[in-house]
């Protein structure tokens, strides 16, 4: 046809295509006057391919909407995707999933309104180039899994108790059978943090304040071998 061409229905009328079984494939129905002009895909249409370049959606679509409670918004809202249940993002067979912002990339949940968080957005992964390099530094470039456990079994992590076998004078070295015996288990290896730093030290349940050294006149200090 060398012009332009026009299907024009009378108010309130619909046009079909349908199948050989006469079931209805495509559907238009005229409702200008009240709002409600519709295109459908109908239920027969075994496949409906869309091979665009571009697939342009103006104001949002709805998916999986045949249940209460399982349908999935994307841009209904602007900037936004709702889910009438729980929402689940999964990455098939053996792919990846990564999340990336180009700011940051925040994490929240309804909880958040009826506590003392302030930021609107919730808790961001990081704040600054910074704390990604201290993560490297601390951790190595690994997992959050990974780093985690890392911290829960790190050496200066440990608990001991230990009882004392005998009365010991003040700046005599104290530990365990392995060494003093002067307490009743050993103590944990102390060389892999900074001394004042990285140890707790409780005496019949009263913190005491560590020292560098003999001079600090605190309450402990490194003995002969940590």
């Amino acid at each position: 046809m060398g012009t332009n061409s026009y299907l024009d229905l009378a108010t309130g009328l619909e046009w079909d295509i349908r199948d050989n079984l006469n079931a209805i494939l495509l559907k238009v129905l005229e409702g200008s006057a009240g709002g409600t002009s519709e295109v459908q895909v109908a239920a027969d249409v075994d496949v409906f391919n869309i091979d665009a370049v571009l697939n342009d959606f103006l104001n949002g679509i709805k998916v999986d909407t045949g249940a209460a409670g399982t349908t999935i918004q994307i841009g209904m809202t602007a900037n936004q995707i709702d889910s009438g249940g729980v929402l689940k993002v999964a990455s098939g067979g053996g792919a990846d999933l990564s999340l990336a912002a180009a700011l940051e990339l925040n994490l929240t949940d309804s909880y958040r309104g009826g506590s003392t968080w302030s930021l609107a957005d919730g808790i961001n992964l990081a704040a600054s180039s910074a704390e990604w390099s201290a993560f490297e530094t601390a951790f190595g470039e690994v997992s959050l899994m990974n780093a985690i456990v890392q911290a829960k079994s790190a050496a200066y992590r440990r608990r001991v108790f230990a009882v004392a076998t005998a009365n010991v004078n003040a700046d005599n070295d104290i530990s365990g059978p392995a060494n003093d015996n002067n307490l009743d288990a050993n103590l944990g290896d102390l060389s892999a943090g900074t001394f004042t730093d990285d140890y707790d030290l409780y005496l019949n349940g009263q913190y005491l304040r560590p020292g560098a050294n003999f001079s600090a006149n605190h309450d402990f200090y490194p003995g002969t071998s940590l």
